[in-house]
């Protein structure tokens, strides 16, 4: 808390619902102190202001300015370095400047000014004449950046540049670029709707200004150079921002920002979801007029009408500072489940250290450590419904919330903590596949390492391993699934690829790589493959796993697809003898279940905390992550109930 700042908001209330602070930053040479005014001013009587955009940096070592209140009395209060950094880039030598900074002009003490004011943003962002945004000091390194993407946007005149070419000043300036977007700027979360509801945008990093519109030929260029093979997500949202395509209800657009923007960075973990939720307004607004334009060159049917009802519906999320962070989280969870099932539960990546968040509620700050969680995410062939006995015609990506009852099974309860406060509990229906019973060791391919011949051991015995041959009595229309499909590839082959490829060959092919690059196969120099180095060399020493695989690019897709598949997963054996992929957190004695309602199964580990004796029948367990498990994923096991032979049972998860 800043004792001088809480004394300048008392005196500076916001009166208004549209109301909000700018300072004025006075002018002054380079070497002389900060000085700035604060002042009341509201949205429907503005005057021309900037909006800055930064990272508000580390307030351990905070420096002291002078701010001017309403009635003219001087206050010192401390700012971040990185504040101060900004404000003196932005400060003009003999004119004052109007500008709006959240940190300053937000009491951030103030849940109930916070709540108010994270409502305006958009609109704050979206008026202002020019959003400044500051990326931080500068250095050789970044000059040079800077000014390769100046010269990408504008190229100059320089008759020894055109003789030697754009190409060979980008290539040799291509680092620096590189290094310039893992600047701590670009994965903040509040970027997005700062830099999307910009009118115009000035990027200031050290001593160089560029305009917005640079880094927007730059990505445009780097789809086509693949310069940079992932540029962060700020960028591409803000250059080509998803589709509000009119099939997409509000919740679904909801998860798929939250899951792009697990990688950026909050200083309040609730900020990220409210930092997201005018871009999803607007996103829906569109949507909105354009199924309404819909309405008037199209007659639909009763049942069409309902579908864009139901489409329509926006989920209301309240923006409030004094619920915790594990209320915020799990109220989102429910929200969420309530408008796409729980598949939402796919999205706990590990457990959280959160004080009160329940184990099947995601916790969005947590990331993956693995390569595969920087890679992006396509699904390809691989749609399981695993949890819905009717089949998967009526479990589709962007039509689940047309059909209710398909993810109405489930329910909440409250029940209370050793500590006496109240959580919630999530009520299920599962059909358990067995314990796990062996577990291989993690596959780490940042480290080079996917143990192929420690899983393979794992086995019961020899026939998980071996390619069965194509019956020859099959009928006609089902060869196919041999030609194109897993079947003619070993139940561990069908593991590693998920039971999805478009190639069998593609599948042994990988393996069989991955186990030459191993030392599990002898390697020989005359073979197509060639030879991978020596499986004992140091990482540094050898080829990177994830670039051995050079082929068409069909196959280099497919392979990549078993690559991140398996990234971070461990084989496992259950004691049903059925044979999976699951998480790296998972250990021998969890069990798996399939989860009615859900496209994939789950781990699931006694409850240990909070359990109290009851006399409900209902066991209490902890959610430990999804999995995928050979052979019920397209909805297998409902057979095996119908038939008797595995029942459905009452789970409680906390």
């Amino acid at each position: 808390m800043n004792p001088q700042l809480q004394n300048l908001y008392s005196k500076n209330v916001l009166s208004k619902d549209d109301s909000f602070r700018l300072i004025s930053l006075q002018p002054g040479p380079s070497h002389t102190p900060l000085a700035l005014c604060l002042l009341n001013t509201n949205l429907s009587n503005i005057q021309p202001y900037d909006a800055v955009s930064y990272v508000w940096g580390d307030m351990k070592d905070p420096i002291s300015i002078s701010v001017q209140d309403a009635d003219e009395s001087q206050t010192h209060v401390r700012i971040s370095r990185n504040c101060h950094a900004a404000l003196s880039s932005l400060r003009d030598p003999h004119v004052s400047r109007l500008l709006w900074i959240d940190s300053i002009c937000i009491d951030q003490d103030s849940p109930a000014e916070k709540n108010h004011q994270i409502g305006l943003m958009g609109l704050i962002y979206q008026n202002a004449s020019k959003v400044m945004v500051y990326l931080g000091q500068g250095s050789p390194e970044s000059d040079a950046a800077m000014r390769c993407l100046c010269e990408l946007d504008e190229p100059s005149n320089d008759n020894s540049l055109a003789a030697v070419g754009a190409s060979a000043v980008l290539q040799e300036n291509r680092v620096a670029v590189d290094n310039l977007f893992k600047r701590p700027w670009f994965f903040r979360v509040w970027v997005l709707q700062e830099i999307t509801f910009a009118q115009t945008a000035t990027v200031i990093c050290g001593d160089y200004q560029l305009d917005w519109e640079s880094f927007k030929t730059f990505y445009h260029w780097n789809v086509n150079a693949g310069w940079i093979e992932r540029l962060p997500f700020s960028i591409n949202y803000a250059v080509s921002p998803s589709p509000f395509v009119s099939y997409v209800t509000y919740g679904e657009r909801l998860l798929k920002i939250l899951v792009d923007t697990r990688s950026c960075g909050a200083t309040d973990p609730r900020d990220k979801l409210y930092a997201i939720i005018p871009l999803l307004d607007r996103d829906h607004e569109k949507m909105q007029e354009e199924n309404e334009e819909q309405k008037e060159r199209w007659q639909y049917n009763e049942e069409e009408l309902r579908q864009l009802s139901i489409r329509q519906r926006r989920l209301s999320i309240q923006v409030n500072y004094n619920d915790s962070v594990s209320r915020v989280y799990t109220e989102l969870a429910i929200l969420l489940m309530g408008s796409i099932g729980l598949d939402v539960l796919s999205y706990v990546v590990k457990e959280s250290a959160m004080p009160g968040l329940p184990t099947w509620v995601p916790d969005w700050t947590v990331l993956s450590p693995y390569w595969s969680a920087t890679q992006k995410v396509t699904r390809g062939r691989y749609k399981p419904f695993a949890g819905f006995p009717k089949g998967p015609s009526q479990h589709i990506w962007g039509w689940r919330m047309l059909y209710p009852h398909l993810i109405d099974t489930w329910t909440i309860s409250n029940y209370p903590t050793a500590s006496g406060e109240s959580s919630k509990q999530l009520h299920i229906q599962a059909v358990s596949l067995g314990r796990i019973e062996k577990l291989g060791d993690v596959c780490d391919l940042a480290n080079n390492y996917f143990p192929t011949g420690q899983w393979a051991s794992l086995v019961p015995d020899e026939s998980y391993l071996k390619n069965p041959e194509m019956p020859e009595d099959l009928p006609t229309e089902e060869t196919h699934e041999w030609d194109s499909g897993p079947r003619s590839l070993s139940l561990f082959a069908r593991t590693l690829t998920f039971d999805t490829v478009v190639y069998p060959k593609v599948a042994k092919d990988a393996i069989t790589y991955i186990r030459r690059y191993n030392g599990e196969i002898i390697n020989d120099a005359d073979s197509p493959w060639g030879y991978f180095g020596d499986p004992n060399a140091s990482n540094g020493e050898r080829m990177p796993l994830i670039e051995i695989f050079q082929g068409p690019g069909s196959f280099e897709r497919q392979v990549m697809q078993i690559l991140k598949r398996c990234d971070g997963k461990r084989l496992c054996i259950l004691d049903t003898g059925r044979i999976g992929l699951l998480h790296d957190n998972v250990q021998v004695g969890d069990e798996v279940f399939v989860v009615e309602g859900a496209s994939t199964p789950f781990v699931l580990r006694e409850a240990t905390k909070d359990v109290v004796e009851t006399e409900s029948p209902e066991r209490i367990l902890n959610l430990v992550g999804d999995g995928f498990v050979l052979g019920v994923m397209n909805g297998e096991i409902w057979d095996l109930v119908d038939n008797g032979d595995v029942y459905r049972e009452k789970l409680i998860i906390r």
